[in-house]
């Protein structure tokens, strides 16, 4: 099996991703240790179609998720973001990220005493710590859980807590030129995933209306005689899907 591995350089602390061959994650594993790679994430690297083949960095480490390549890209599209100390997380986004979803906003900041990294999609907002000794952190919040985020600025640094009824989560020395545009993506989100859902409320409704005086036409239909009973009945069922 084919297996993608992200780390880093032990030597030179450049980036590094390559294929191995190897029989499970482990072997992998233990495979980029022997060329002095320190390991950030093992993915499983599914067959690709020929037509895919030549272009590895669009297909994603595991069927529907994105590639850090893709992440880096939207990354670099946002323009205000801080990715100070969060290497590992970010090489780790791959394997929560799935391919339908797109990075709004991004920023780090401390919080239990470890740098973070926070990241807003249209569907919610994720924390993650990636630390070396405890291993993966990660939480994450629906954006239509959350009640409410607030933000605080001071002259370098600012704080952004979010609220989703049950907990409330603070990260804090977030870059001051961050702060604002994290939590304007996220409101803009929640904005647009409510719209979203009055549409769908809205259309369900006015499908209901229309079958019910569709039904009423049938009626009256069958009561001035131009239906027979056996008529109304098939155009009945027909309406309603029997």
């Amino acid at each position: 099996m084919k297996f993608q591995i992200v780390g880093a350089d032990r030597e030179t602390g450049e980036d590094v991703e390559i294929i191995v061959d190897a029989r499970d994650e482990v072997d992998a594993e233990t495979i980029a240790n022997r060329r002095n790679i320190m390991v950030s994430s093992v993915a499983l690297r599914r067959s690709l179609p020929p037509d895919r083949q030549s272009s590895p960095s669009v297909a994603p480490l595991e069927s529907g998720h994105l590639t850090l390549t893709q992440i880096q890209q939207q990354i670099k599209a946002l323009g205000e973001v801080d990715t100070f100390g969060t290497k590992k997380e970010i090489k780790y986004l791959p394997n929560i990220l799935t391919e339908d979803e797109t990075i709004l906003a991004l920023t780090s900041g401390m919080m239990d005493g470890n740098t973070w990294l926070i990241v807003c999609t249209e569907k919610r907002v994720v924390f993650l710590d990636k630390g070396m000794i405890y291993g993966l952190k990660q939480r994450e919040t629906p954006l239509e859980r959350i009640n409410s985020i607030e933000q605080t600025t001071g002259m370098i640094f600012g704080s952004i807590g979010i609220w989703d009824g049950a907990s409330h989560m603070e990260i804090r020395r977030v870059m001051k030129k961050t702060v604002r545009p994290f939590v304007e993506a996220v409101n803009r989100a929640r904005d647009a995933l409510k719209r979203a859902e009055g549409r769908n409320r809205s259309s369900a409704g006015t499908s209901g209306a229309d079958l019910a005086s569709q039904l009423e036409r049938l009626a009256d239909l069958r009561d001035r005689g131009i239906l027979t009973d056996e008529e109304f009945q098939t155009q009945k069922s027909k309406l309603l899907g029997a």
